[in-house]
């Protein structure tokens, strides 16, 4: 098992700063994806994640906010990814594609 280090949104900024920055960890750390914002005036987020071999097991903690993956993000380069969920508060729908 590897660890990765916890990833936090700042403090201070807005909320339109800390979505982006969440966007850009997430999209880093996780697979590629677009952050979209709820009616949230005050938006945090973390992310803690470990590997366990091939797998990488990841947990959330955020305000309320959508994503999206489409095939603007997916290429053919992209590692494997196949989200799973298991929301301990809150709910998570799906789009479908």
């Amino acid at each position: 098992m590897s660890r990765m280090a916890r990833i936090t949104t700042p403090s201070d900024g807005t909320a339109t700063e800390r979505l982006e920055c969440w966007r850009d960890a997430v999209s880093r750390n996780l697979a590629p994806l677009d952050v979209l914002p709820r009616e949230c005036s005050d938006f945090h987020a973390s992310l803690h994640a470990a590997r366990f071999g091939q797998v990488l097991m990841s947990l959330i903690t955020a305000e309320p906010h959508s994503i999206a993956r489409t095939r603007r993000h997916i290429g053919s380069d992209a590692p494997d990814f196949v989200p799973g969920a298991d929301v301990s508060a809150g709910h998570v729908e799906d789009g479908g594609a």
